[in-house]
């Protein structure tokens, strides 16, 4: 069947994680408060000049913890939660009154029959789902970075495990590890479409930096930034043909890293955040990704990380070659440029040191660009929702929206929520290049 079924990100496929139980500490105060750098820092303050540059343009507007039962919990009288109006980054589950003491053990469901529960599961924050056809039979491919197998799910009742590399968790966290990945090395986020010039599968996997786990706070930790910016691997894409449906089947045709401007940088100076989630591709002429460029894309509040992704669109007319074609990026995204800077100060979050900026994934479409389509609709979180115009050389304009939705303060905010937009006014958007 020369089709590319749904991919999903949702862990659930194998692991239900029913956290309604124990109760982790509240949030507390920031340790590092009295660590933060004065308004205006010095290359002593934030030896990095990026990171310094950002800091320097805004005003610290961090919001202090909430406090559980007071500011945020559940209200006894209806029953609802009460959610903070705004929060600092925080690394545990705050607890609250009325939050149970207890693992919830039991598995709820409406209008789903689960057919057969099986425990490989390659990380417990989440996993990636692919699946494709070969030879009658139709193959799963689960995964996350340092760890993935492939599943014969034929028949969904009676799942195969025909191949794993990597890590998988076994009981009470411990890692089962078998043929590793070389560190800095994984399995990307997938896409794998049918190309009808090749009469065959193809594979676009995405690589980028770590998102989390490097640092705490990027204004005084000047080594977690450089491990960022000289990450020891690629910041891009690898293109895969694709034989049969086992890794050793599969051909690497083509390697791009998304730093355009320095395109045979090899891997440790290669600018930017590299490519972000799932690219989105159909197997047809563009496919669209979600990444920072280069070091130029950070004005981001995010404490952790210091990228800001906009999209790019590449030419996959030939997978073997695949050609840049553009670059996009949201009003408020690149440091050091004036409109920009300008636009992100008009940003009410700007500041809070906490939120995320620009995309995390590719847009959307109901039509790739060859069939037709003409809007993609991208979550750019605290950069709110864009509506963008796809035309003959790819998404060149762009049109701005009222979003019907509160301005918040939190990590995740635009992830997977629902919004109304109204397209407002259209106006042309000039390409970053």
């Amino acid at each position: 069947m020369r089709k590319m079924f749904r991919r999903s990100r949702d862990a659930g496929l194998f692991m239900a994680i029913l956290a309604a139980g124990v109760i982790p500490p509240a949030i507390a105060e920031d340790p590092a408060a009295d660590k933060r750098p004065p308004l205006t820092a010095s290359q002593d303050d934030i030896p990095d000049p990026d990171i310094r540059a950002w800091w320097n343009l805004t005003y610290d507007r961090k919001p202090e913890p909430p406090v559980p039962g007071k500011d945020y919990g559940m209200d006894a009288a209806t029953g609802r939660f009460v959610h903070p109006k705004a929060t600092p980054l925080v690394r545990q589950a705050p607890s609250f009154p009325g939050q149970l003491s207890y693992w919830d053990q039991k598995s709820y469901a409406k209008n789903v029959e689960v057919l057969a529960f099986y425990n490989f599961i390659p990380s417990t924050g989440h996993t990636w789902q692919s699946i494709a056809d070969f030879g009658g039979k139709r193959y799963m491919y689960t995964y996350y970075r340092s760890g993935m197998g492939v599943f014969d799910i034929t028949d969904p009742r009676k799942a195969k495990l025909v191949y794993r590399r990597g890590q998988r968790v076994g009981a009470y966290g411990k890692p089962d590890i078998v043929n590793p990945y070389a560190k800095g090395d994984g399995f990307g986020a997938a896409n794998i479409s049918w190309h009808k010039g090749l009469g065959k599968y193809v594979m676009v996997q995405s690589f980028e930096v770590a998102r989390y786990g490097i640092m705490d706070e990027k204004y005084r930790e000047p080594e977690g930034v450089d491990t960022l910016k000289h990450w020891k691997g690629l910041k891009g894409f690898r293109v895969y043909v694709m034989d049969g449906p086992l890794p050793d089947q599969w051909k690497l045709v083509a390697e791009r890293t998304t730093d355009y401007r320095h395109p045979d940088a090899p891997y440790g100076q290669q600018q930017g955040s590299g490519s972000l989630d799932i690219p989105a591709w159909t197997g047809g002429k563009y496919m669209f990704l979600s990444t920072a460029p280069d070091d130029r894309f950070m004005l981001t509040e995010f404490s952790d990380y210091i990228y800001t992704p906009g999209y790019q669109a590449w030419d996959m007319s030939d997978p073997a070659n695949p050609k840049f074609v553009s670059q996009f990026a949201a009003p408020g995204q690149i440091l050091g440029d004036a409109a920009h800077e300008a636009a992100y100060l008009m940003n009410p979050r700007a500041g809070n040191r906490t939120s995320w900026f620009g995309s995390r994934m590719p847009p959307f479409m109901t039509k790739a660009p060859d069939e037709g389509g003409k809007i993609a609709f991208g979550c750019r979180r605290a950069l709110v929702w864009h509506m963008d115009h796809l035309d003959a050389c790819v998404h060149t304009q762009h049109f701005c929206q009222d979003v019907k939705r509160r301005t918040l303060t939190r990590r995740a905010e635009g992830d997977h929520v629902r919004v109304r937009l109204r397209i407002c006014d259209q106006f042309n958007e000039r390409l970053h290049r």
